[in-house]
């Protein structure tokens, strides 16, 4: 079980992995906890038994955001909303996404039964598109439209105390970068080897040059599609920043289960799989 220090922010990656299946990684979702606030970034297939294999508590989810409909990184939405009917949730949920996330939502409830959109509880569906800002108490979660898809977006998720960012799905995209500075979590997808044979995944130079330019304490390098080694990328993006003069970031090749904890300009990682 993961508990925020007083004012800290705690990352888990429930799924570290892509669309491909692995024994060991789960598809794309992120917990994040701030002091009284609980966000999923992305629902890949394997969030829901995932987080409950890592001890957090599912229930008391405050928000899921969706930064696009790819399978890999919506997969497990239905199974977690089936779950909340079923153990009778009274709570409100908010569920953030890109500009077509009610209509997805409308296709999933045709798909699945009406309780995708009524399940008992208040249900808040929120479109985002660049720019955009929503707010949940003290935590704001801003989004910046992405190069992966029409209307992908990744997320800044900002409480008083730590900044978390997460790319989501993305190929190299202007101003992307200067969005991210000021971020103490930057988790980002490293999906393709260099150089990338197409421009809407990132490549392990792609993330260097993206964390030259934000300077994160800490990246955590995720969404890699096999045969392809973490580890190895891991070494790539550190390489390539060391040759770019920008070394500080400490970069980890993130795990289902790498933990991170964080506070105004620093952050730290309590079970890394591999790092510096």
């Amino acid at each position: 079980m993961t508990t925020p220090d007083e004012g800290g922010v705690v990352v888990t990656i429930v799924g570290s992995g892509s669309l491909l299946p692995s024994a060991a990684r789960g598809s794309a979702s992120h917990h994040i906890e701030t002091p009284g606030r609980r966000i999923l970034l992305d629902c890949g297939s394997g969030a829901l038994h995932g987080l409950a294999r890592r001890g957090i508590d599912w229930r008391a989810i405050d928000v899921v955001a969706l930064t696009h409909r790819h399978i890999d990184h919506v997969g497990d939405l239905a199974p977690l909303l089936a779950a909340y009917r079923y153990d009778g949730r009274t709570r409100p949920l908010t569920l953030v996404g890109p500009e077509d996330v009610r209509a997805f939502l409308a296709r999933l409830a045709r798909a699945h039964g009406r309780w995708v959109l009524d399940g008992g509880y208040p249900l808040d569906v929120v479109p985002m598109g660049g720019g955009d800002v929503h707010r949940v108490g003290d935590v704001r979660i801003r989004a910046f439209s992405t190069a992966h898809t029409e209307q992908s977006i990744a997320f800044r998720v900002e409480h008083p105390q730590a900044t978390v960012a997460y790319t989501g799905d993305t190929g190299p995209t202007h101003g992307l970068g200067g969005w991210l500075l000021g971020s103490e979590v930057v988790i980002t997808e490293c999906a393709l080897p260099d150089p990338p044979n197409m421009d809407t995944h990132l490549s392990p130079l792609g993330v260097a040059k993206l964390l030259a330019e934000c300077t994160p304490s800490v990246a955590l390098l995720t969404h890699v599609y096999p045969p392809h080694d973490p580890e190895s990328f891991r070494e790539t993006v550190i390489d390539s920043l060391r040759a770019m003069g920008a070394d500080g970031t400490r970069v980890i090749a993130a795990h289902d289960g790498t933990i991170c904890r964080a506070r105004a300009g620093s952050a730290t990682v309590d079970r890394p799989s591999g790092g510096r």
